[in-house]
């Protein structure tokens, strides 16, 4: 019978936080429970967050995936103190967004432009190739052969 009430309590505490907390505490505990889940979604829009005028008003309003990719749709505020909608996009490898991955396509990205690419930015993708799989590694020395070609 206690446990009846603990549940009957928690999800009572539960619908009276939703029902009167403002929005932005509504959004953080999404945020954070996302983060404790390892949500990819919420993995790459923080990876990409950081380049917002004003993060902190950012939220994800929808996450369509594929087996390769994932595409962010999100809401913040911008420059002029408006919202506007956009899209972010990352790689996945096996299902799960990994920084290496969007390093990656990051650096690919400008090779395939035409842009050259800075020796940090390459070190990112290298310097721990002691932990990946082959077919990281595989991805790595194809990418230095074009990256080297690139910078001559």
């Amino acid at each position: 019978m206690k446990k009846i009430y603990l549940i009957t309590g928690f999800v009572a505490i539960v619908v009276m936080f939703l029902a009167f907390a403002p929005e932005d505490r509504i959004l953080l505990v999404k945020t954070k429970y996302n983060h404790i889940l390892r949500d990819p979604g919420q993995l790459c829009f923080d990876y990409h967050a950081i380049t917002l005028k004003d993060p902190k008003t950012a939220e994800i309003l929808d996450v369509s995936k594929s087996p390769d990719r994932l595409s962010v749709t999100y809401r913040a505020k911008n420059g002029f103190g408006a919202y506007s909608t956009d899209k972010f996009g990352c790689r996945l490898t096996k299902g799960e967004f990994t920084e290496f991955n969007q390093a990656f396509e990051n650096i690919s990205i400008r090779l395939r432009a035409g842009m050259t690419v800075s020796q940090e930015d390459f070190d990112v993708i290298s310097k721990d190739t002691a932990r990946m799989p082959p077919s990281e590694l595989v991805e790595i020395q194809y990418l230095r052969r074009t990256f080297y070609y690139q910078i001559r």
